[in-house]
């Protein structure tokens, strides 16, 4: 996104980093923040009253896939094994 105000909003309010990416040809700046799990479908059902076309559908579309997943919950951090404990 080229509008890094925008994104400095959302790294307020959703306690993400601003990070940039890119120099685009025109010279302008782009600019991410990325969100996942259980804040990023907060966000997508927030920002769905002001999506059309593709993008609401897609929208739709990853809302409906992940709807069922949960967080596994880790007591402490020694409990936690990624890739079920395989090095």
């Amino acid at each position: 996104m080229e509008g890094k105000e925008s994104l400095d909003r959302v790294e307020r309010l959703w306690r993400r980093k601003t990070a940039f990416c890119q120099t685009m040809s025109t010279g302008n700046s782009v600019w991410s923040v990325q969100i996942g799990g259980k804040k990023a479908k907060q966000l997508q059902v927030l920002m769905m009253p002001y999506l059309a076309g593709p993008k609401r559908k897609k929208a739709i579309y990853l809302l409906e896939k992940y709807a069922e997943r949960t967080s596994l919950p880790v007591r402490v951090r020694e409990d936690f094994h990624p890739f079920g404990g395989m090095h």
